[in-house]
This record gives structure tokens, C-alpha cells and sequence, in this order.
């Protein structure tokens, strides 16, 4: 059923380093700022907080995905 999946084998990366260590890396950053936001130490609308939480749902979909597919199903790392 996904079989075109299996064929894109390559995570491509940044700097060096595969683009869901650094989508692991925003997620972390992008969680803190929630936090921040949620408990008024930065006082921003609540406008703010909420396209955060869809970011960040984006963003985690798109990073688990990347990890599923490279444990489960043997995608690898460009060089």
C-alpha cells in the first residue's frame, strides 16, 4: 500500500546532521516556549500559545514520522 515510501531510502540532511536531529531539537525548544507561555512567564496573546501548540503538532508528526520510518523500515542517513 505505501510501497512509494520504502523507495525514498534517504533523510536528507542540514549542516551534517539529519534533519530530525534538528527537528528533535526544535520540538525541545518549541515545547519550552509553550511552557513559558502557558504559565505567564512570557506574556504574549493567547494567540501565540495556540498556533505554538499547532506547530508543534506539525512538527512532531513530521519528526515521528521520519524516526518510524527509519527504525521500522530501514531508511538511512545521507552522508
Amino acid at each position: 500500500m505505501l510501497d512509494f515510501l520504502v523507495s525514498a531510502t534517504t533523510v536528507p540532511a542540514i549542516g551534517g546532521k539529519p534533519i530530525n536531529i534538528w527537528g528533535g531539537m526544535l520540538l525541545g525548544a518549541l515545547v519550552v516556549l509553550q511552557v513559558l507561555l502557558g504559565t505567564k512567564v512570557l506574556k504574549l496573546p493567547f494567540r501565540v500559545h495556540r498556533i505554538n501548540g499547532f506547530v508543534i503538532l506539525l512538527f512532531a508528526l513530521v519528526h515521528g514520522f521520519l524516526g518510524y520510518m527509519v527504525w521500522f523500515h530501514g531508511w538511512t542517513y545521507a552522508s
